[in-house]
């Protein structure tokens, strides 16, 4: 049995963003067939479900990494640990999240000096994920498109990988986000006759998910403004204002979205904010409470 360990910095809970999500269900996929276990430089307070799941601290991580036969790593780490690139085990770089792009948004109200530097940290980054990587995983064939150019800008697609396989998915193919295979059920509503506001047959608009500076909210919010003349059961609910890790700063995105909803006389009528982050173990309650997912 082929020993596995997934890498994550993300905080695992009982609300988990999705890097946290991404590693969990990558992590429950494996277990099925392998030995693995799910470490987490951020907190970890959830049991794992047919894999072991833990804290680890920079001190210990090596330890762990050498008791392995693959690792499969996401976000800033193969930069960080020089070590890694001599690692003799299989690598596995999980490219779901192209974090250089998403820099320039959130970083996108900071100085110019400091813009550039975040960026220059990513690729750095990238660059050390893309030389030592034995193994790429992306969310989407447009992600894939993406991340072959970088890939052949590193020079990793080169007679080697494409005598291997012309059309280069042993070097990099698509795991979805994905949903699990079993049909949703609704156990309570969430939403819908429980959110003060929102009455079991409104017409509910779900935004699911955070409210980040490279989304469009503020349209969506002026839509439901327009749209409430018409329909004035309308109802748009944002499923997580406040991330799960507490690393993660309310973006600016956010505060305008409030701001908007404020100006147009919506917020607490029309226009609805979850403060906190929806359970991921409770997420099926909510989106089924949707009429519209955003």
């Amino acid at each position: 049995m082929t020993s596995i360990a997934v890498v994550t910095l993300d905080t695992l809970g009982a609300a988990m963003a999705g890097p946290a999500i991404r590693a969990w269900e990558v992590s429950r996929a494996l277990a099925e067939e392998n030995e693995v276990r799910l470490l987490t430089f951020g907190a970890c307070h959830r049991e794992g479900e047919g894999f072991a799941a833990r804290h680890v601290t920079v001190d210990d991580f090596r330890a762990e990494v050498e008791a392995v036969d693959v690792l499969v790593v996401q976000g800033y780490l193969v930069a960080t640990f020089g070590w890694l690139r001599s690692w003799e085990g299989v690598l596995v770089v999980d490219l779901y999240d192209p974090f250089h792009l998403e820099s320039l948004e959130v970083e996108r109200y900071k100085p110019t000096p400091e813009r550039h530097a975040a960026l220059a940290n990513a690729l750095r980054e990238l660059g050390a994920q893309s030389a030592r990587g034995d193994y790429f995983l992306c969310a989407s064939d447009k992600q894939r498109d993406l991340w072959l150019g970088q890939l052949a800008a590193a020079g990793r697609v080169n007679p080697e990988t494409y005598d291997d396989d012309p059309s280069l998915r042993r070097l990099i193919d698509v795991v979805p986000f994905g949903t699990p295979a079993a049909p949703p059920e609704q156990r309570e509503h969430a939403v819908k006759g429980v959110v003060p506001g929102i009455g079991p047959d409104d017409k509910v608009i779900l935004w699911g998910g955070g409210v980040y500076n490279w989304f469009d909210p503020l349209t969506v919010v002026r839509a439901v403004d327009r749209l409430r003349a018409e329909v004035p059961e309308v109802r748009l609910y944002f499923l997580g204002m406040r991330h799960p890790n507490p690393d993660v700063p309310e973006m600016d995105m956010a505060l305008r979205t409030r701001r908007e909803a404020d100006r147009l006389g919506l917020t607490g009528t029309h226009v609805f904010f979850n403060e906190n982050w929806v359970e991921y173990d409770r997420r099926v309650d909510h989106l089924m409470d949707a009429d519209i997912g955003v």
